[in-house]
């Protein structure tokens, strides 16, 4: 039985496969089942690193923004690793493999700066400051529901030393919301510490269980 005849596939007509054609065959169907992640994996892992730079906006971290990252990170971080020892298996890995942990790099580093969260509050501060100095005199807590720079303030509270609460719709934990606190001049302001975290000169933080 010639060459010809040996490589047939069983089930097809008798028409001649040569053994390149095989080989040609057998390394198309090896590029398709083991390519590197690439556009659409890559996609997704850029939103990943938005989310997670988003979450890190917000003193402690936003609690859903970081469960929604942190849990795409585990899932396509296994799919990398599931990819990466496959391709290890069959040839020396595409660079395409160094796409994924240098934006993770990136993103871990943007995020160790502490640069998205100063980003929002300086372009906050203003807004934030303009609706405190604004608000009614005749009463002491209201709902306000509307966003207010980059934040979503649900309702604010006057205090009786002078000191604004606002308070946001973000969660810092679990059942813990974030509040923002305005101390207009003249109102003494709380010495850092467990309860109040500085931002700047008149603004501080705390926070709120929403049980």
């Amino acid at each position: 039985m010639d060459s010809a005849s040996t490589n047939q596939p069983p089930g097809f007509p008798s028409a001649p496969v040569t053994d390149t054609a095989v080989t040609q065959l057998a390394q198309a169907d090896a590029r398709k089942g083991w390519r590197p992640p690439r556009l659409i994996f890559h996609t997704f892992a850029l939103f990943t690193a938005l989310t997670l730079i988003w979450s890190a906006s917000l003193p402690g971290w936003s609690f859903d923004s970081f469960m929604i990252g942190a849990t795409a990170t585990f899932i396509l971080g296994l799919i990398w690793v599931i990819r990466l020892i496959e391709a290890l298996m069959r040839r020396p890995p595409s660079k395409w493999f160094l796409a994924a942990p240098v934006l993770a790099a990136l993103a871990a580093l943007i995020i160790a700066s502490g640069a998205p969260q100063a980003m929002r509050w300086n372009m906050s501060q203003s807004a934030l400051e303009r609706t405190a100095k604004t608000l009614p005199r005749d009463t002491d807590n209201e709902l306000l529901n509307r966003r207010v720079g980059l934040y979503l303030i649900e309702s604010w509270e006057r205090s009786p030393d002078g000191a604004i609460s606002l308070t946001t719709a973000e969660e810092i934990e679990l059942f813990t919301g974030l509040v923002l606190v305005y101390f207009p001049p003249g109102t003494p302001l709380p010495q850092p510490g467990v309860d109040f975290h500085r931002l700047d000169e008149h603004w501080s933080w705390t926070t709120v269980d929403n049980f």
